[in-house]
């Protein structure tokens, strides 16, 4: 049995699960397809989060979720089975990619696959050609060919969760006032409550934090603390005047 974690400290959500029963019909990847679980799906959702965090596109997402179904079918393998590979890209620690405490964070390894593939692919190169392709000439594997037949469930994915992922979390700090909300920019939901601010981080899945400004949002990565994804920037009050 191959050991492995979750992607998340609180295990797959109900949302993941759901996104799995709703893709699954459609699931036709040799290495995951309908045997898809939410396990799966809040790995997929890491991996997504992480890319919209650095402001990529979608189709790098793409690339990454195919990358992790054909190397690890989205597990995040934490005791090797293939030489020393580990993580959700089957990234080996002697092949300089990380320690193997890294390389079984998905954040670290996607960002660690995302600038492997920007490296090779400079300037954008990666938004065009095969896909493939792409992840062969990133990961060097022994089996290059295994890439394209998971590209159709990747999309699945991705194309489930990026929007998704656009319902972000929200932390303003006005002076000596703070306010959340989930959603995006027109429903709002403000919260000053701890404990309902604590679950909505617990909720929040994208990990970019959006900053009031003049009227003008600032998108900035967020910091990680106790909860999945939080943060505090000061700023000024929305421009609608609700806080």
């Amino acid at each position: 049995m191959v050991e492995h974690k979750p992607c998340s400290a609180a295990g797959p959500s109900a949302a993941d699960r759901a996104v799995a029963d709703r893709v699954r019909p459609a699931m036709n990847g040799p290495r995951l397809g309908r045997d898809v679980q939410g396990g799966h799906v809040c790995c997929a959702r890491v991996i997504t989060a992480t890319v919209q965090a650095r402001g990529l596109s979608p189709r790098a997402a793409v690339i990454a979720v195919t990358t992790a179904i054909t190397e690890s079918a989205l597990r995040n393998i934490t005791r090797a089975v293939d030489h020393d590979s580990l993580g959700l890209f089957q990234q080996r620690p002697s092949m300089g990619w990380g320690t193997p405490a890294q390389l079984t964070d998905p954040v670290y390894a996607t960002n660690a696959f995302l600038n492997a593939m920007i490296r090779k692919y400079p300037q954008g190169a990666w938004e065009r050609g095969d896909i493939g392709a792409i992840c062969q000439k990133v990961q060097v594997s022994a089996v290059p060919d295994a890439y394209a037949r998971e590209v159709h469930d990747a999309q699945l994915l991705v194309d489930a969760l990026w929007a998704a992922d656009e319902r972000m979390l929200y932390l303003v700090q006005v002076r000596d006032k703070a306010a959340i909300f989930v959603g995006d920019l027109v429903h709002r939901r403000w919260v000053r409550d701890p404990e309902d601010f604590a679950n909505l981080c617990l909720q929040a899945r994208n990990g970019l934090i959006e900053l009031w400004n003049d009227g003008n949002s600032i998108v900035a990565e967020n910091s990680r603390a106790r909860l999945d994804y939080w943060g505090v920037l000061v700023g000024e009050a929305p421009p609608d005047g609700s806080f």
